[in-house]
């Protein structure tokens, strides 16, 4: 999908990728670069980030290197409206606000009675 600039399919497979398997360095690189041909500079960076975190700066040398300078180039193009005071924006997931369903007694009026022979025996 990438290859063929196809970059919202693109970045969701590679999202699919770093939810099943967050510790690959290639998955979020590809998914930062994806965001990124999306114009979604912040959140390219924040995978970015991830994709450094999981590189060793010895063993990857060159990989972290360019990492490092891809983080620079996208931090660079995000506009000065998403962030305020140098505090980054918040995301769509940190907006939402999750409600648990709330766990109360149902009461079935009236009662149901089934037969023994609804079920097998407890033993």
């Amino acid at each position: 999908m990438y290859g063929l600039k196809q970059y919202e399919d693109a970045s969701r497979l590679f999202e699919q990728a770093v939810i099943l398997k967050s510790d690959w360095s290639n998955a979020q690189y590809n998914y930062a670069w994806s965001l990124a041909q999306k114009g979604q500079f912040q959140q390219a960076a924040t995978a970015m980030q991830a994709c450094i975190t999981l590189l060793n700066p010895a063993k990857d040398a060159a990989d972290y290197k360019k990492a490092t300078d891809d983080l620079a180039e996208f931090k660079s193009k995000i506009p000065a409206s998403e962030t305020s005071q140098g505090q980054a924006p918040t995301t769509q997931t940190q907006k939402e606000t999750l409600t648990l369903p709330k766990i109360g007694e149902s009461v079935i009026e009236p009662k149901i009675n089934l037969p023994k022979t609804a079920s097998p025996e407890a033993k």
